[in-house]
């Protein structure tokens, strides 16, 4: 017979079967897809255009600008990474990320400068093209 604490101890939560990353991509894709179409998301996007970009999501797309240049690189100009199915960019990604870190670092460093600096110019960009619009 069982005791009371091996009772507790032994009945645990039923595991939940685990989505694969391709499964959780494409949820992420439709919830997007979703969200894009709110009004409330697209007066969202028209506002933060007109705002400085914090040095978070400058970062974010420094390194996000640096990761392709050095793929389309790799790849060479004939091949087009877009088209590319997406098991195969992630097969790139992961193989060229972990080769060529350290150039993507230096390439993402480059680039955050060239972003800060051109970042009060594309603002008022933005704002002159609203108020002509």
């Amino acid at each position: 017979m069982k005791t009371l604490k091996e009772m507790l101890l032994g009945e645990k939560a039923p595991i939940k079967p685990t989505k694969s990353p391709m499964q959780r991509r494409r949820e992420m894709g439709r919830r997007m897809k979703l969200l894009a179409k709110k009004s409330s998301t697209k007066l969202k996007k028209k506002r933060a255009l007109l705002r400085k970009r914090d040095s978070a999501s400058l970062q974010k797309s420094a390194a996000k600008q640096a990761k392709m240049k050095v793929i389309k690189k790799a790849l060479g100009p004939d091949v087009k990474y877009n088209e590319l199915p997406i098991n195969k960019r992630i097969q790139i990604d992961q193989k060229i990320t972990a080769k060529k870190a350290a150039v993507i670092q230096k390439m993402t460093k480059k680039i955050l400068r060239q972003l800060k600096a051109g970042e009060g110019e594309r603002v008022k960009k933005a704002k002159l093209a609203q108020q002509e619009a």
